[in-house]
């Protein structure tokens, strides 16, 4: 009995190591795959995320250009309003001298009209006093 457990001891054992073996080969190769697997995800993680990062930088890059536009903009239509309003400033000073100008002529014809009425008026009491002497 002695050497049936012996031998059923060293069958066990020899069982133990040839499903140990297969189970070190099989954990062996699901670690290969899974490690392959990782490295395949983590690549494609990498390539996702440059891409998404040049999209950034892209979206960034027309932002930036869209935002300098704008202010381009705004820059040249205050520019416009800017000139409009100096324009507006001359015209409007342009107009305020031709106005004082004319006042002035007609200050100048009004007095020249006294004038004459008066030099009219004075001749003719010279007329008429020479008429009466």
């Amino acid at each position: 009995m002695r050497f049936k457990d012996l031998e059923m001891s060293q069958l066990k054992v020899d069982l133990e190591n040839e499903y140990r073996t297969k189970f070190e080969d099989w954990k062996e190769s699901y670690e290969a795959v899974y490690s392959e697997k990782l490295t395949k995800l983590r690549q494609r993680e990498e390539n996702i995320l440059s891409k998404l990062k040049d999209r950034e930088r892209l979206v960034e890059q027309a932002a930036y250009e869209h935002r300098q536009q704008v202010l381009k903009d705004i820059e040249m239509i205050k520019s416009k309003e800017r000139e409009v309003e100096r324009i507006k400033q001359s015209e409007t000073e342009k107009i305020r001298q031709e106005l004082q100008k004319v006042q002035h002529q007609e200050k100048e014809l009004a007095k020249r009209n006294s004038d004459l009425d008066q030099k009219e008026k004075e001749q003719e009491l010279f007329i008429n006093k020479e008429i009466q002497q």
